[in-house]
């Protein structure tokens, strides 16, 4: 079905304010062999079924995952993994304007569920700034990717790179190890991609995904099948494939995600479409420019992570003088709970502070959030399973705490600092074990603790 004018509007929209991720799928980088265009994965595919079909019948030449499936059982696991970076690294394939297009679009977050580097090379060729990160299925847990700058892509690599052989997701053996790694979290997302993944106000552009293979519908389901998922998307994605998922897969697709992740799906040219998706966003562009709007680029007109630190921080000052000012410490997979009772607490009219942005990490945090918590009058500590979790391993959260009791010294006893409350039954932090908790099982709690906050407020100007 066509793009019409109030889905391109929408489209553009989250682009503009940093609400679309971009979903490269394995059928967009293509090259042209024999006269026509063939994604990478099926070269690939077509290169390794040469070599078996010297010792066997290969099933499917044109399919990646049975091939390379095969082609591990012929050779090894470790000549597959070789063979498939030789090909990647070896490839002179050129930036097409599809990807040159791309990269000249703001998206904060791009998740390549390819092996190629295409976008990385368009976002060199066009000489900006980015960082990059991994999921490897078969490495160590991590808990965040470092992710310093909203205003410079994140390229979150799904499938692994070839940089990182052990990582790659080639053969149908893999697949399977992929998806039982990620349904178990062993190892999990990175908390921060994660947490991107199942916001509510965040929607998608997927490109040349393949919805026609039912693993891909899985994966996506189970990567957004939160409870905040459950609640519904605020906002349309869309998804553009090479190959039409056909009738009966797109009735599987709508089952899975129509409700959820209210996707949209267009029959335009991949292309053709982003060229027009460029141009779209460019005449936005220029009218905002023209309105005065200080958001015309689809960037904020501040740069990297300081920047979003600095309008976190600026948000202490958005209230009077006597509001209280309260740090709220959570747990990332907490962050809904948290949020909940930051949105209380700013309309009793108190000052709460939290890392909506995700930007923990990096010197920049470090003296921010130093800053920040010699400067408030609380110390909020939200205790769940996660928290007691995060003090066996290393966390941001951890530092947070030490600096919290660390300025609890300066404060006389009678004087409360630190507000531990519990949105959950768990174990309490061994910190927090002897210190009385507010219970929000029960939300309705959280006014006894706005009565305790506005008491001690009376007290500290006696």
């Amino acid at each position: 079905m066509p793009m019409n004018d109030r889905d391109w509007r929408t489209l553009v929209h989250n682009i503009e304010t940093g609400s679309c991720i971009l979903v490269l799928g394995p059928d967009v980088a293509t090259e042209k062999v024999g006269g026509e265009f063939r994604t990478l994965n099926r070269i690939l595919s077509n290169k390794l079924a040469v070599e078996i079909s010297k010792d066997r019948k290969v099933l499917d030449a044109d399919d990646l995952l049975s091939t390379a499936q095969q082609y591990a059982d012929f050779t090894s696991e470790e000549d597959l993994r070789l063979d498939t970076a030789d090909f990647y690294k070896n490839r002179k394939v050129e930036v097409d304007a599809l990807h040159a297009d791309l990269a000249q679009l703001p998206f904060q977050l791009v998740v390549n569920a390819s092996h190629d580097s295409l976008f990385i090379q368009a976002l060199e060729k066009a000489g900006r700034s980015y960082a990059t990160d991994l999921y490897n299925y078969r490495g160590e847990s991590r808990d965040m990717v470092k992710w310093e700058s909203r205003t410079d892509p994140f390229v979150y690599s799904l499938y692994g790179t070839t940089a990182v052989h052990e990582s790659l997701v080639i053969s149908e053996k893999h697949l399977l190890e992929f998806l039982v790694a990620i349904t178990t979290k062993d190892p999990p997302i990175h908390n921060n991609i994660m947490s991107e993944f199942r916001d509510k106000d965040k929607s998608f552009l997927f490109l040349g995904f393949g919805f026609r293979n039912w693993y891909l519908r899985i994966l996506l389901y189970v990567l957004l099948n939160s409870k905040t998922g459950k609640a519904g998307k605020t906002s349309r994605s869309f998804a553009l494939e090479l190959d039409s998922p056909g009738e009966a897969s797109l009735a599987q697709v709508s089952f899975l995600f129509k409700d959820s992740l209210k996707i949209n799906f267009s029959d335009m040219a991949v292309d053709v479409f982003v060229k027009e998706l460029r141009e779209r966003f460019e005449a936005q562009a220029q009218s905002s420019v023209r309105q005065g709007s200080p958001k015309a680029n689809g960037a904020p007109p501040e740069e990297g992570k300081e920047a979003a630190a600095t309008q976190q921080a600026s948000t202490m000052d958005d209230l009077s003088d006597d509001s209280p000012s309260i740090f709220i410490c959570h747990a990332s997979e907490d962050k809904e709970a948290a949020m909940r009772i930051w949105q209380r607490l700013r309309e009793a009219g108190m000052n709460p502070w939290i890392d909506k942005e995700g930007i923990r990490g990096g010197d920049q945090w470090d003296q921010l959030l130093e800053k920040q918590i010699k400067g408030v009058d609380y110390f909020l500590v939200v205790q769940s399973n996660a928290l007691a979790a995060k003090g066996k391993q290393k966390s941001y959260v951890n530092k947070e705490i030490k600096l919290a009791l660390e300025e609890r010294l300066e404060f006389p006893d009678q004087i409360t600092f630190i507000l531990p409350v519990k949105i959950e039954q768990c174990e309490l932090r061994e910190e927090f074990s002897t210190w009385q908790c507010t219970d929000l099982t029960d939300f309705s709690n959280i006014e006894n603790l706005l009565k305790d906050i506005r008491r001690d407020q009376q007290r500290r100007k006696k």
